[in-house]
């Protein structure tokens, strides 16, 4: 089973501006990661993570598709990726419109760190990027407004209940019903997003009190394997993810205004302010609550066919 991800934005600024912060080995660098590109059809390069990340992931890379400026494809291929990254530009009476889709993408856990990643880049990195190109001076980052990080607090303490509501919709002779050969089940689904609550709620934790520090990645597919998600129980680990998401909501109620602008560094995505840690962390739970859904619908279709 894969993903296909896609997000678009307009940016106040010509296409030939935007088509250079894609296309331009040294400006990818600056918003995306370290890499030897060139614009040309069969042309291979790496991407490669910063050192001060720590992550040691490399992702080779072929560009497949150029049409200056307004369509650029390559494959991004790594352990677990053989996917295809494209980017469609189109001048608007308000700027240019960007179109970023990457397609084929497996696995589960992969899709929703890729996901969050892509959704920064194109809403935050790029335009910082090009503000900053276009003003000679660096983007000022401004913290959130208070209204803001309520209605954020509010959303993460909503998905308290939402795994449950969720996981409700799933008969339980049908828990570990997988829809398509090396997806998860339900069941295993479920026991990701309690594990990615613990680790989450250690990171918001090292973020809030520690200055700068490296919020470390994981692997779900290993840890669905190696701490056998698929035998696990789901009350206890449901009582948990409740418990974690009460406690967390009250610390993040309780924090003062400057720290949603503090800062850490993630192995994978780089740097990123409480305020977009916990957005991120909200956003993975729920594109795997939509996976439930999903299994859901198919057995629902399934029973109504029979």
């Amino acid at each position: 089973m894969t993903r296909d991800l896609k997000f678009e934005a307009t940016y106040p600024f010509p296409i030939e501006t935007v088509w250079a912060a894609i296309a331009e080995s040294e400006q990818l660098a600056q918003w995306l990661m370290p890499n030897d590109f060139q614009p040309r059809v069969g042309h291979r390069f790496h991407l490669q993570p910063s050192v001060e990340t720590g992550f040691a992931g490399k992702i080779s890379c072929e560009v497949v598709e150029i049409d200056p400026p307004h369509r650029l494809a390559y494959r991004w291929d790594n352990d677990k990726l053989k996917s295809v990254v494209s980017f469609t530009l189109e001048s608007t009476k308000d700027g240019t419109r960007l179109v970023l889709e990457h397609t084929g993408i497996t696995p589960t856990d992969v899709s929703a760190i890729l996901s969050n990643g892509w959704k920064k880049k194109v809403e935050q990195s790029i335009p910082a990027l090009l503000a900053e190109r276009h003003s000679g001076h660096p983007a000022i980052e401004e913290p959130p407004t208070a209204g803001a990080t309520s209605a954020l607090i509010d959303r993460y303490e909503r998905g308290a209940a939402a795994l449950t509501h969720a996981l409700a919709a799933i008969p339980p002779d049908s828990l570990d019903f997988a829809p398509a050969a090396n997806a998860w089940s339900a069941r295993q689904i479920a026991m990701h997003i309690v594990d990615a609550e613990i680790v989450g709620a250690e990171r918001l934790r090292m973020l809030i009190a520690q200055p700068h520090p490296l919020l470390k990645a994981y692997s779900g597919d290993i840890w669905s394997e190696k701490l056998n998600y698929a035998a696990q129980p789901l009350e206890p680990a449901l009582e948990l993810f409740q418990a974690l998401r009460r406690v967390t909501t009250l610390l993040l109620r309780s924090l003062p205004a400057d720290a949603w602008a503090r800062q850490g560094v993630h192995e994978e995505t780089g740097k990123l302010s409480l305020a977009e840690l916990l957005a991120s962390h909200c956003e993975h739970a729920e594109a795997h609550l939509t996976e439930i859904a999903e299994i859901a619908a198919k057995l629902e279709l399934a029973a109504g066919s029979k």
